[in-house]
């Protein structure tokens, strides 16, 4: 698509002392809707923090993962 922006993703999972446990994505990706999986098998139930930056926009999701 002409004139379609690829910018900087990352998104990562934060325990609640801020510590990075996993980057789920680090690449340019195009303007568009994107579905991404954590297994979270290796983790312990608690609360987590999701933080997506994609250019200079920040979006931060707490959850809580209960197994």
């Amino acid at each position: 698509m002409a004139g379609m922006k690829s910018e900087e993703v990352t998104i990562g999972i934060f325990d609640v002392r801020g510590r990075l446990v996993e980057e789920l994505v680090n690449d340019m990706h195009n303007q568009g809707r994107y579905e991404i999986t954590w297994n979270a098998d290796q983790h312990s139930s608690g609360v987590y923090m999701i933080k997506m930056t994609a250019g200079t926009a920040v979006k931060i999701q707490k959850v809580m993962l209960v197994k």
